[in-house]
């Protein structure tokens, strides 16, 4: 996530720290991908997201 578009969701002086922790135990990783899921609704007339926080997902290949 780009630092400017952290600061529209959220007040300049908050910072965002989500972690997707990964231990490999000896395999050698192949391929991550990783993705960032913002759910939206409108709820009322100023706002429309349903958290605070994004849903992040990891994809592994070993």
């Amino acid at each position: 996530m780009s630092e400017n578009y952290c600061k529209v969701l959220m007040h300049p002086e908050q910072d965002i720290i989500d972690y997707i922790l990964y231990k490999a135990n000896g395999h050698a990783c192949k391929e991550i991908s990783r993705h960032i899921y913002r759910y939206t609704t409108p709820w009322d007339l100023d706002h429309q997201d349903l958290s605070d926080h994004m849903t992040l997902s990891i994809d592994v290949k070993l």
